[in-house]
């Protein structure tokens, strides 16, 4: 059988063999000659090279992103650790610092809760009266506060000397005692010297100064 080819428009034969082999396979007979069919297939695998490549090439592209999304992920561990670490560090320094100014205040009000007995001993042995626990301010800066006010101008040299001197007055037998109208604090009042002394319901030096009778009388 002859035929034409649609491609090269060559004139070209099929044999009874290929016809019997096309409608076997219930294909339809060719339009383009076997030079063209050869053309075409071979253009074809090209193509299919062609296009392997490109795969190839976007496959060794998707790995190098496999690697690159592993990098991602790794540096995303490491900063999730380190915020992790930083979150840490950031709780237990705010948990510690209570702790820590607690331990300082108590540090402070201690040195100089045991400065005041020692120097208190010091006034009982002087002023056979002094009881041994010592009364002091309620934190070390009321203490300097009340110092700076009263303490320095009674020439006393430390805010430790200003304590003692107080629980002496508070301990001495001969110093007048009352409950303050107003808050029922404990007045002190040593006529001699003109010492007074306030001491909190609740057993704390509230403050210490020179004053006179009648002033203790108005309490």
């Amino acid at each position: 059988m002859k035929r034409t080819c649609i491609q090269c428009h060559n004139v070209f034969e099929l044999t009874d063999g290929e016809i019997a082999f096309y409608q076997s396979k219930n294909m339809s007979l060719p339009k383009r000659c076997k030079a063209c069919r050869e053309k075409n297939r071979a253009g074809s695998e090209s193509r299919q090279t062609e296009r392997t490549d490109p795969e190839q090439e976007v496959f060794g592209r998707f790995g190098k992103k496999i690697n690159a999304n592993s990098g991602l992920k790794r540096t995303a561990w490491l900063l999730l650790a380190l915020l992790a670490v930083v979150v840490f560090s950031v709780f237990s320094s705010r948990n510690d610092k209570p702790a820590e100014t607690s331990a300082n205040n108590g540090g402070s009000d201690a040195a100089y809760t045991l400065a005041v007995e020692t120097k208190t001993d010091g006034a009982t042995a002087a002023d056979a009266g002094q009881s041994a626990a010592a009364l002091r301010f309620r934190n070390e800066k009321t203490l300097r506060e009340h110092y700076k006010k009263h303490g320095i101008e009674m020439d006393f040299d430390s805010p430790e000397a200003y304590v003692a001197a107080a629980n002496a007055v508070v301990n001495n037998p001969a110093a007048l005692h009352k409950n303050e109208k107003e808050d029922g604090d404990d007045v002190y009042f040593l006529e001699d010297t003109g010492e007074i002394v306030f001491v909190s319901t609740d057993g704390y030096l509230r403050t210490y100064f020179l004053s006179d009778l009648d002033y203790f009388n108005r309490q």
